[in-house]
């Protein structure tokens, strides 16, 4: 997930700042501007997010459930389904980054539709369509190795790539959530340079994938043990790179990496923090609720024969 940069046709611009101020991603080079203050403590919503990504979560693994009793019914293998899943979702992704690299009027029209501005954008839905945004050929290539490791990864421990998908997506929609809305929202009346600096950064728009990423990793470190090229040249354990990640970003957070970075460091929190949750508190519910669910598609699918 990349932050802090303004888009404009084809070409990245920086972000323009004025004291408290922002700048909003638009086709001028200046864009709108809102004070901190003002935006946040007035216009940042939590209960519509929340209302939203809850439902999502429901709907995500709910379909996931479904998918994987069909699937396996028909006796089509876990490798097979992650190959299918794997390329829809980095075709649909490779065609928007194509598109926004084209330039234009209809560059800005769809760059929009993958960006999430929590001082701009009201629609809920931006909190999952900015995992299909990316901010170059190489952000891209970078998530969609990492999501190919981490899929099979998951697999190899007995998660269906359905449920993978499912939690990378539930992970993108909670961490724009607890990354972005829940700490502006808590520093909407924040004084002093280092809480009012901590907002700036925070309030900044973001794209990409990688928080639900970081979520998969998350839920997967508590089973997986196997050791992995963090960065493809450091070999860790996925508990050691979420700890690496979260002490990372928490600096990153505080305004201690540089600028040029452009990392939003409050969602890769965010999705870790996701991740962890389904792991352990949310994950014996989440079976529950799956079975729950399979059950009774298996009862409809009874009836309709």
């Amino acid at each position: 997930v990349l932050s802090r940069h303004c888009i404009r046709t084809s070409c990245r611009q920086p972000v323009s700042r004025v004291g408290p101020s922002r700048t909003m991603l638009n086709g001028q080079r200046a864009g709108l501007r809102y004070t901190y203050t003002q935006a946040s403590g007035n216009r940042v919503r939590i209960l519509r997010p929340a209302l939203f990504c809850s439902g999502f979560t429901l709907i995500a693994f709910g379909a996931a459930s479904i998918s994987v009793y069909e699937r396996r019914s028909r006796g089509i293998a876990d490798g097979t389904a992650s190959r299918i899943l794997s390329s829809i979702f980095l075709g649909v992704c490779g065609t928007v980054t194509v598109l926004v690299k084209l330039g234009g009027d209809s560059a800005q029209r769809i760059v929009r539709w993958f960006i999430y501005d929590p001082l701009v954008n009201r629609g809920s839905l931006r909190l999952l369509s900015v995992a299909f945004g990316h901010a170059g050929y190489l952000h891209l290539l970078a998530n969609a190795l990492t999501l190919f490791v981490l899929v099979r990864s998951a697999a190899g421990i007995g998660v269906p790539p359905e449920n993978s998908f499912a939690c990378v997506f539930t992970g993108v929609a909670w961490a724009s959530f607890w990354g972005i809305n829940m700490p502006l929202r808590l520093l909407a009346s924040a004084r002093g340079h280092f809480l009012r600096g901590i907002a700036n950064r925070i309030s900044a728009p973001v794209m990409g994938v990688s928080a639900g990423l970081l979520s998969l990793v998350g839920t997967i470190s508590m089973y997986d043990n196997h050791r992995y090229l963090f960065f493809f040249v450091i070999p860790m354990s996925l508990k050691q790179i979420t700890y690496t990640m979260v002490a990372f970003d928490v600096i990153g957070v505080c305004g201690l990496w540089p600028a040029w970075l452009r990392i939003a460091h409050s969602c890769h929190l965010g999705g870790i923090l996701c991740g962890l949750l389904l792991a352990n508190g949310l994950g014996p519910t989440v079976e529950k609720y799956q079975l729950h669910t399979v059950n009774w598609w298996r009862r409809i699918s009874i009836g309709r024969k």
